[in-house]
């Protein structure tokens, strides 16, 4: 665990009040089209051993698709990739390609930036043999990287486990909403007062469970979870750990909501990019943006334009028609609360995966005239 450092605020704010969203990687699946989704996350990236070269390729959760084979600890982590990405990593990666040298020398290191998955070295699926304990393999006939994960650093570090005498564990504070088949990573931490959040190292987290009946399949080693594919809207389920290296039995537990992105697509956490005024002019860039506004599957709405610990500007409810874009916004308390507390307008999800909202009196009261209209990008 490292030393306990303030974290920023904005990283607080969006961390630990929403679930650590941008921390877990959430991959569709099947059947969900991530460019309906704005903000293509960066998942992974393959670095020479020398870290102070650039990442020789990146990859990001938009193109690929996940997969166990088989169950429990001995299951293979498979990680597809989508086009463009797959014919990208086949060049570079090919016998003549820039980095063939190096991938075959052991020279490449894959960076994953989702907690559960662990750094490893990257080699060419056939030399599995050599080192298939704790190394990704890159299959270029089907442009997959897989990890066998009987790795004997996982899961056996109670010795290097500290045990702060106060606080607790935590994976995220609200329950996390995440679509049928989607593939969770979580990543633990233990908050000894507000504001301080320790990462908890991969190793210390052990026994990893999911709540009795739940619709999905863990990998008990990595912690990683895919909900099925056919999990109804409105499921609920449980992940957890223990924390090893404590006298007492310390368990880290966290709430998963399985929501349909069909029927949701606002649900999500958003920052403003842009606004236009109600008498017309170009997109310009907001004087006072707003830092976080989130829209739960559950019909509550967040609102924060300086994102800060538990602050909010205001709270609510919220009805959504996707077909049409009608939006109803309703406030129920809050901090800095406009006159209006209900406000009818649009919400529509760009082409670009940008969100749209138009006509929402609580945000039209702006220095420099009325603002109409807003563009939001999601993280």
């Amino acid at each position: 665990m490292t030393a306990g450092v303030p974290i920023g605020r904005e990283e607080r704010s969006r961390g630990l009040r929403i679930g650590f969203l941008a921390a877990l990687t959430i991959l569709a699946l099947g059947g969900v089209s991530r460019a309906a989704m704005a903000g293509c996350a960066e998942l992974l990236r393959v670095e020479h051993e020398d870290s102070n070269k650039a990442p020789a390729l990146t990859l990001s959760d938009c193109h690929v698709s996940a997969q166990f084979e088989g169950l429990g600890p001995t299951a293979r982590v498979i990680l597809r990739l989508k086009e463009p990405a797959a014919k990208a990593w086949r060049t570079v990666l090919a016998p003549k390609g820039k980095l063939a040298t190096a991938l075959t020398g052991g020279k490449l290191v894959l960076r994953p930036n989702a907690g559960s998955l662990p750094k490893a070295p990257l080699l060419p699926s056939h030399s599995a043999g050599n080192n298939s304990n704790h190394a990704w393999h890159w299959d270029a006939s089907s442009a997959t990287l897989h990890i066998d994960p009987a790795d004997p650093t996982l899961g056996t570090a109670d010795a290097r486990c500290p045990t702060p005498e106060r606080g607790g564990p935590i994976f995220w504070l609200d329950t996390l909403e995440v679509a049928p088949g989607a593939l969770i990573t979580p990543s633990a931490y233990w908050t000894p007062r507000p504001g301080i959040y320790d990462p908890i190292a991969q190793a210390c987290l052990t026994g990893w469970s999911l709540s009795e009946g739940a619709r999905a399949v863990m990998h008990a080693g990595l912690g990683l979870v895919i909900t099925a594919p056919d999990a109804p809207e409105g499921a609920i389920f449980d992940i957890s750990a223990r924390v090893a290296g404590h006298s007492q039995h310390i368990t880290v537990r966290g709430a998963v909501r399985v929501t349909d992105p069909a029927r949701h697509p606002l649900a999500g956490t958003w920052s403003e990019t842009q606004e236009k005024l109600c008498s017309g002019g170009d997109w310009r860039k907001p004087a006072e943006p707003i830092g976080e506004l989130v829209f739960k599957a559950n019909g509550a709405f967040t609102l924060a334009r300086v994102p800060f610990e538990s602050y909010f500007d205001y709270w609510g409810t919220y009805r959504h028609a996707p077909a049409s874009g009608a939006l109803t916004l309703n406030i129920t308390g809050g901090n800095r609360i406009p006159s209006e507390r209900s406000a009818k307008g649009r919400g529509r999800i760009m082409p670009s995966g940008e969100l749209l909202l138009e006509g929402l009196p609580p945000w039209s009261a702006e220095a420099g005239g009325a603002v109409c209209s807003r563009l939001f990008r999601r993280h």
